[in-house]
């Protein structure tokens, strides 16, 4: 089914001005596709009535409500471009609200099943291990997306600053710090590799070419083996898991946001996974009436020669 004319022009929008992903503009045209195939008419025709009752339909379809509020997010910002920049007035999105429902955290591994697998690589001269352990160092010390690691440069690698430059959504570029050990695989990646990766990309495949998608999902099932871990681990698992141990390490959230290339707090929050010691680590460290409970823990010093000194006073 071809893209209506009213559609084609949304989706240019979001291409060339919002510039969006590869990923977000897809799924845009997808979710507008399947609402016109729905209305059988024109997208700017539709009444508040037509978007309830596709929503209604894709329920009944068995859609999840992720999927369902995901597509009426697309309807909304398809109606308000056209309300923006065009004559147009009506706004069928009106007074139709999200379903509620608990959103699922993402899965994150603990750091010892992450040193577990990293530290049992042993490339020796083999570059395509070598490789394969870079990509991981990579997705597991920047909490980078798959396609951000994917689409990295050589140019992008600043060896004296220890940092990468990476273009993540809407073609926002962040630079991201690097550790020693990471910087010297990547030297030790590119020596290795130099009669076979001549183009532009820091990471190819046996023959060259630039990585892509699937090939980076299979690379990370063959070393985090579901039997042996438990779950089926992803990129994006191991973005949370980066997200994750930096808080459990008291890095601040803002700075985990601008690591990850997040837009609002929110989009990090459901990143990060609190277990018990780190909220009672939290407690202890912030509620005022927790000096006891510092000290029955072994905590700082300052609140130990405190106690010590509240006790003088009452002898």
């Amino acid at each position: 089914m071809e893209l209506r004319p009213e559609v084609e022009q949304y989706i240019k929008h979001i291409e060339c001005v919002r510039r969006y992903s590869k990923h977000t503009i897809t799924a845009y045209r997808t979710d507008l596709k399947q609402f016109s195939y729905f209305l059988k008419g024109d997208l700017l025709t539709a009444s508040r009535k037509d978007v309830r009752e596709f929503l209604i339909d894709l329920q009944a379809n068995k859609y999840s409500f992720r999927s369902i509020n995901r597509k009426l997010e697309v309807l909304r910002s398809f109606y308000r471009y056209y309300r923006k920049f065009t004559d147009f007035e009506n706004y069928p999105c009106s007074f139709v609200r999200n379903l509620r429902f608990e959103k699922p955290r993402g899965t994150y591994l603990t750091v010892e099943k992450i040193r577990e697998v990293l530290d049992a690589i042993q490339p020796g001269g083999n570059r395509k291990i070598v490789r394969d352990q870079l990509v991981l160092e990579l997705l597991y010390q920047t909490g980078c997306r798959a396609d951000e690691i994917i689409n990295l440069r050589k140019k992008d690698v600043n060896f004296r600053k220890r940092q990468i430059k990476v273009v993540g959504k809407g073609k926002v570029e962040r630079l991201i710090p690097l550790s020693k050990r990471v910087v010297k695989l990547i030297k030790v990646h590119l020596k290795l590799w130099k009669d076979k990766n001549t183009g532009l990309f820091l990471l190819t495949n046996n023959k060259g070419k630039p990585l892509y998608p699937m090939y980076l999902w299979r690379l990370i099932r063959k070393y985090f083996k579901v039997n042996t871990i438990g779950v089926g681990v992803s990129a994006h698992t191991i973005r949370h898991s980066c997200a994750t141990h930096l808080y459990h390490n008291r890095a601040p959230i803002k700075a985990i946001r601008d690591l990850l290339g997040h837009r609002s707090l929110r989009s990090t929050e459901a990143y990060l996974h609190l277990d018990l010691k780190s909220l009672i680590r939290i407690y202890n460290d912030s509620h005022p009436k927790a000096g006891t409970v510092r000290k029955k823990r072994g905590g700082h010093l300052s609140d130990l020669r405190a106690a010590k000194g509240e006790r003088r006073e009452t002898k």
